[in-house]
């Protein structure tokens, strides 16, 4: 008896450890829980909801299950301040910057076209030789960066109209970076793309050992500055044999004159 005694008080003392302090809010825990579920399948999804979409799901959600809630019917949503609490309530959400991805990008994140991709890439591989040389797979990419200084976010006085502080310029000019590295963890010096026609020695100033700077009048020519860049920069640094280079861009594939320098 004494046992099944402290056994209870101990099932006990865990349920109330469970119990989240404060008021259980308008939905329930247990409602809001699937509610939070609901929102992490729609974020692996690709359709992460907005505040105010969250909002309506809420009011919806309550209508439905007939909980006697103090939304606003005109507005069909919960307020700002449930938001808040909802949030608080479950730290395993947060509200975050949502990042731009393409139509073309999320179709092609599919069991399908990923299994194809690797079974492509498998074949190549074992066509090649090359299924246990990682130092011969290479992988080449662009990005577009503005080196200017972002503004950090200053005391001002409230109310104040114009908060400003000193950069670099207003809107910088786009430069390209071409970055490269093998399966092995190896990197090859980084091509950086300015746009202009005269090279200054300060644009070198700070970069590794052996990288390269080109000048271009139009810094969008995709197609003239990775054809420099296969043949004075990859070419020379490839080791011996051949060497598979997977470029980010599909217009470089089917470039006649790529073909044939790859060749």
């Amino acid at each position: 008896m004494a046992f099944q005694h402290v056994l209870l008080i101990v099932e006990l003392n865990l349920e109330s450890l469970q119990r989240v302090l404060g008021p259980e809010g308008v939905l329930g825990q247990s409602n809001e829980r699937r509610k939070v579920t609901h929102i992490k399948k729609l974020c692996q999804a690709g359709f992460a909801p907005g505040r105010i979409t969250v909002r309506k799901m809420a009011f919806h959600f309550a209508e439905k299950l007939n909980i006697k809630h103090t939304f606003l019917k005109e507005t069909g949503k919960a307020g700002i301040q449930w938001l808040r609490s909802f949030i608080e309530r479950n730290p395993d959400l947060s509200i975050r910057q949502s990042e731009g991805l393409s139509l073309a990008r999320a179709l092609g994140m599919n069991r399908l076209e990923v299994a194809n991709f690797f079974k492509l890439l498998k074949h190549v591989l074992l066509e090649n030789n090359l299924i246990d040389r990682p130092s011969n797979i290479f992988d080449m990419d662009e990005a577009g960066i503005q080196p200017i200084n972002k503004p950090s976010k200053v005391v001002a006085p409230k109310g104040a109209n114009d908060v400003q502080i000193l950069t670099s310029r207003e809107r910088g000019e786009n430069v390209t970076v071409i970055g490269c590295c093998n399966a092995g963890g190896v990197f090859l010096q980084p091509v950086l793309i300015l746009k202009g026609v005269n090279r200054k020695p300060e644009f070198s100033n700070g970069l590794p050992a052996g990288s390269s700077i080109y000048m271009t009048k139009k810094i969008f020519l995709y197609h003239i500055r990775t054809l420099k860049w296969l043949r004075e920069h990859c070419i020379p640094r490839k080791p011996p044999g051949k060497t598979l280079l997977i470029i980010e861009h599909s217009l470089h594939c089917s470039d006649l004159e790529m073909l044939e320098i790859a060749n």
